[in-house]
């Protein structure tokens, strides 16, 4: 789950993958936004890790295009 700014600034991030033991990771400043975009009622861009990320000797990784209505 990620929570934004209307900028597109990601301010948190909670990672709850099935596979993960400890549930959920948070790690805001782990995930960037690029190409984002919020017009016509939508938002989209992309998330993303620089790479594999680790937390409770577990590891994770985000790249994420998405495309949505906007709330």
């Amino acid at each position: 789950m990620i929570g934004i700014q209307p900028d597109g600034k990601v301010v948190t991030c909670d990672i709850a993958h099935e596979a993960l033991k400890q549930k959920p990771i948070s790690s805001p400043s782990s995930v960037k936004m690029s190409d984002f975009k919020n017009e016509g009622g939508q938002i989209s861009g992309k998330l993303v890790t620089d790479g594999k990320q680790e937390a409770f000797g577990q590891t994770w990784e985000v790249n994420l295009v998405f495309k949505t209505k906007a709330p």
